[in-house]
C-alpha cells in the first residue's frame, strides 16, 4: 500500500499501538451492561479493531498522529454499539 510520506505509521502499527485503548473500551462497555460474556468481550474487541481500522484511512495525519485516538473513538464505540443490535 503506497501511503503519502505524512502518514507516518502502517496500519499494524496503528493497531498494535492502540490496543490497550480498544480492550479498555469494549472492558467499560461490558461493566456497563453488566453482562460478562467472554465470548461477547472478544466480539467487542474484534468490532473495535474494525472500528480502528476503517477510521485510519479517513484521519488526516498532518494534523498529528496524538489526536487520532480521539479521531477514531467514534468508530470504535460505534461499532460496539452497532454490532450488537445488528446480531
Amino acid at each position: 500500500m503506497n501511503q503519502p510520506p505524512w502518514m507516518e505509521s502502517t496500519i499494524e502499527e496503528v493497531v498494535e499501538r492502540y490496543t490497550g485503548y480498544v480492550k479498555r473500551t469494549a472492558r467499560k462497555f461490558v461493566n456497563v451492561r453488566m453482562v460478562y460474556d467472554k465470548w461477547f468481550f472478544e466480539d467487542l474487541i474484534q468490532q473495535g479493531f474494525l472500528g480502528l481500522i476503517e477510521a485510519y484511512p479517513k484521519y488526516d495525519f498532518s494534523k498529528g498522529k496524538d489526536f487520532f485516538w480521539r479521531y477514531a473513538y467514534k468508530f470504535v464505540k460505534g461499532r460496539m454499539i452497532y454490532d450488537p443490535v445488528k446480531n
